[in-house]
């Protein structure tokens, strides 16, 4: 007999109202995920309305799964209307943080932006620049 193994995923989703976070973890309980953290579901203001909604509900649970069963639950999450968008990734997950859930995903390096000095040799004056706008412009 073979044991299934698991594997560590993300979802993180907007819903349109409190009741679809619940939602989304029912049916993660039902495809036989086990729930490592349920972060708080926050109401946020959307960049762009989606339908009509200028605000939904967003939330964010650490599981983990069988691999097999992840298409199953991605068509599952697109049938229910309560779920507005969501998000299954295979985080990078830390290891032996002393605070906090089981596995938290580490978090990102920053990419660093190469120093730009500037010259004061460089620096044109406004006059100058007056000037050559009105070149620009009579010809």
């Amino acid at each position: 007999m073979e044991e299934t193994i698991l594997k560590s995923y993300e979802i993180g989703y907007l819903v349109k109202n409190e009741d679809g976070a619940e939602a989304v973890i029912r049916e993660l309980k039902r495809q036989g995920a086990q729930i490592l953290f349920d972060g708080e579901v926050k109401n946020i203001k959307l960049a762009y309305p989606i339908g009509h909604f200028s605000s939904a509900y967003f939330g964010y649970t650490h599981f983990k799964i069988d691999p097999e069963l992840i298409s199953n639950l991605k068509n599952t999450l697109k049938l229910d209307n309560q779920i507005t968008r969501f998000l299954i990734i295979t985080p990078p997950f830390a290891k032996d943080r002393s605070s906090g859930p089981e596995s938290v995903p580490a978090q990102p390096r920053r990419a660093t932006r190469p120093k730009i000095e500037a010259s004061v040799e460089t620096a044109v004056s406004n006059d100058l620049l007056e000037e050559k706008l009105e070149e620009i412009l009579n010809k």
